[in-house]
């Protein structure tokens, strides 16, 4: 899947990259146009772009539009940890334009918007409108502890299998369209202010464990939670060149770190192990496995009685 990235603007358009925006799939290859000035946004385009260009690869273009523009969203918004993505995520700036949207009633009708065209979509695409695609797409995976995500998986089967969408979301989720708008309102307006905080915490636990992962494999140790922060902090982590990792991310990390919880270094199946205790009572724990020098598994669990953060 080629994928290219632009510092110069005019290299970008000559490319084929589409004017007046910072990235494009364009049926054959990927193409960015990197904003030093936004290097976040820049990230975002990447992640919203490249879910077009698996999903054409992998899916088909059968999609309608409402719902590839929705998930190139729900992705978009995913937290890279070097060696995964924390997925899920509602960042504050889409929760209030989503409720003023709704407060102000523009948000577009479900019949409407599941039967917009490309065409149509292109001439009047605007902010609110991926906002409501994105959380159309994110109540469908997380909306009410996950209950409809088996159906909305099989409904994007059912599309990709080349059903009609109207009538596969009726079949998977029945005929009555402004009933399950209703649900989907209701389910939003009733999250708190900072409803995925704790999915946060899982990409910050996630991300240092894979700077953990590098520094043990470069046979770097620590004896503790804070000397291997400290480490970190002081840009002292060894890492190999072939496991590579922006150090933009680390820093991410580290500032989230620090009002995180309480750290702490346990030792699981003869390798260490990064711990976070939250006030609410969470427990998250990083590991990984090595092969060789070669990082091949990170994963974190969580536990505890503290209360959900949201979806």
């Amino acid at each position: 899947m080629p994928f290219y990235v632009f510092k110069d603007r005019d290299a970008f358009l000559a490319a084929g990259g589409i004017p007046g925006s910072s990235g494009s799939y364009c049926r054959d290859k990927l193409l960015t146009h990197f904003r030093h000035q936004d290097p976040k946004a820049s990230w975002r385009t990447i992640q919203h772009e490249a879910f077009h260009q698996f999903a054409d690869q992998a899916i088909g273009t059968r999609l309608p539009v409402w719902l590839s523009e929705g998930l190139a969203e729900y992705f978009e918004e995913g937290l890279w940890t070097g060696d995964g993505l924390v997925t899920g995520i509602v960042p504050l700036r889409r929760l209030g334009r989503l409720r003023r949207a709704m407060a102000d009633k523009d948000l577009v009708g479900f019949d409407e918007m599941m039967g917009l065209s490309r065409k149509a979509w292109n001439g009047a695409a605007c902010l609110g409108r991926y906002d409501q695609a994105w959380s159309m797409v994110h109540f469908m995976i997380h909306g009410h502890e996950g209950f409809y995500q088996k159906r909305f998986s099989a409904f994007v089967n059912d599309v990709a299998s080349g059903r009609p969408p109207k009538a596969a979301f009726r079949n998977r989720f029945g005929g009555n369209a402004e009933l399950f708008r209703k649900r989907y309102t209701s389910w939003w307006l009733s999250l708190g202010d900072d409803p995925t905080s704790e999915r946060y915490l899982l990409a910050t636990v996630q991300t240092l464990t894979s700077f953990l992962a590098r520094a043990c494999s470069q046979s770097q140790q620590f004896s503790s939670a804070r000397a291997f922060l400290a480490a970190a902090k002081e840009g002292k982590l060894r890492i190999g060149s072939a496991q590579w990792l922006p150090n933009s991310l680390l820093e991410t990390a580290m500032a989230r770190a620090r009002e995180a919880g309480k750290w702490s270094l346990a030792t699981i199946e003869h390798r260490p192990a990064l711990v976070l205790h939250t006030s609410k009572g969470k427990t998250f724990v990083g590991r990984f496995r090595l092969q060789g020098q070669q990082v091949t598994n990170v994963k974190v669990t969580v536990s505890g009685d503290g209360p959900d953060q949201g979806p």
